[in-house]
């Protein structure tokens, strides 16, 4: 994913892994409740362990269209991209990726 994000915006970024233990620090640390810490952290290790990563056809059941695809959804969206490198790269503290609107 990381790939395809820096291919669409011209640029090789970093990726850091951290530990569940240190993300949950993290939003400890922006007082987040015990409910979503532990909600988040299941879906983030759901996601390393592979589990979600099946097909299904759940999307175009419940919309009526065929879901779009993630090189998809990254090319419609490299703005947002582009923009949080600029400020990332100039200092400016970026916002949480819980508080970024992908519209």
């Amino acid at each position: 994913m990381t790939a395809k994000i820096g291919a669409a915006v011209g640029t090789r970024p970093r990726f850091d892994q951290i530990s569940e233990d240190e993300e949950r620090r993290k939003m400890v640390s922006r007082n987040e409740s015990e409910e979503i810490i532990a909600a988040r952290l299941s879906i983030y290790r759901a996601i390393r362990e592979g589990r979600l990563a099946a097909v299904t056809d759940t999307v175009e059941r419940v919309l009526g269209q065929k879901p779009f695809t993630f090189d998809q959804w990254v090319r419609e969206n490299d703005q947002h991209f582009t923009d949080f490198i600029v400020l990332a790269v100039s200092g400016i503290r970026p916002v949480p990726s819980d508080q970024l609107s992908w519209g």
